[in-house]
């Protein structure tokens, strides 16, 4: 297993969190849909920044983009906004994404070598 879908709770346990952390296990989260749905009652903290703090990997996903009307640029967005996230914690979500990805190895290089250079330039 390399990431877990929906799995937002386990920052209520440090010893899983910090055990999933060490296995290099990362977590998918979909912001538009955690706030649509209202992440764990109505008012509930968003654990993104406790998963960021604990050094877990983290990839936005969409989820339902249909359902939830969200892309992957809004997701980002959204990191941004809600948890004034920087652009070197979004490139690092993008890294920490491309590790978890269900792919061979070299895409995987390539795909960091094209975020490497897309971020040297931007």
């Amino acid at each position: 297993m390399t990431r877990i879908g929906h799995g937002l709770r386990a920052v209520e346990n440090l010893e899983l969190l910090n055990g999933l952390v060490s296995q290099g296990i990362g977590w998918e989260i979909c912001l538009s849909s955690n706030l649509r749905l209202k992440y764990n009652g109505a008012g509930a903290e968003h654990p993104l920044p406790k998963l960021l703090a604990a050094n877990c990997k983290v990839s936005f996903g969409t989820d339902d983009p249909g359902f939830f009307r969200t892309t992957p640029a809004r997701e980002y967005e959204l990191g941004r906004q809600l948890f004034g996230l920087s652009e070197a914690q979004l490139i690092k979500v993008s890294r920490d994404a491309i590790d978890m990805a269900f792919c061979d190895q070299s895409t995987k290089q390539g795909l960091h070598r094209r975020l490497t250079d897309w971020s040297s330039h931007s």
